[in-house]
């Protein structure tokens, strides 16, 4: 597996347990399934908004972020990982 894909697949762990320690599961699972469309565009807005963005948020966080929103099918992951927790 590519150091990316394991970057990717870290990243998408770390997001499904932090939206499932604040119980927002049942939100993020119909925001995610609404705006999968939408993934690209999202990285490409975040890719604008970094500079701004790293006012309140770390740099790498925001790049890793932007990359697994760019990657098709990471939306697919974060749904299937929070399906499986339930």
């Amino acid at each position: 597996m590519s150091q990316s894909r394991l970057q990717n697949d870290s990243l998408v762990r770390t997001l499904a347990q932090g939206i499932i320690h604040r119980d927002l599961r049942p939100i993020a699972l119909l925001t995610l399934e609404a705006g999968r469309p939408l993934a690209f565009l999202a990285a490409q807005i975040i890719w604008l908004a970094q500079p701004a963005l790293t006012l309140g948020f770390e740099p790498r966080l925001l790049t890793r972020l932007a990359q697994l929103l760019e990657e098709p099918g990471s939306i697919d992951g974060l749904i299937d990982y929070l399906d499986v927790e339930e």
